[in-house]
């Protein structure tokens, strides 16, 4: 189960489920991780299972930029 916010190392992250994900006018991904805004994104219309694979990975992209 994803949560709805997570804290990384002081830094609290807000997860949200979103019908597309943006970046650099590309549409093709399935999860961001927003450090100015502190935010995951997860693209709302993935299995549960790859929902979580894709937190995983962009909780990962949060932990190494906090951690400098």
């Amino acid at each position: 189960m994803i949560p709805d916010k997570v804290n990384v190392v002081g830094i609290e992250y807000q997860i949200k489920e979103v019908p597309f994900i943006e970046i650099d006018s590309n549409r093709n991904y399935q999860g961001a991780c927003r450090y100015g805004e502190t935010t995951i994104e997860i693209l709302d219309s993935l299995s549960v299972s790859r929902k979580e694979q894709v937190f995983i990975h962009e909780l990962t992209h949060a932990i190494f930029n906090e951690a400098g």
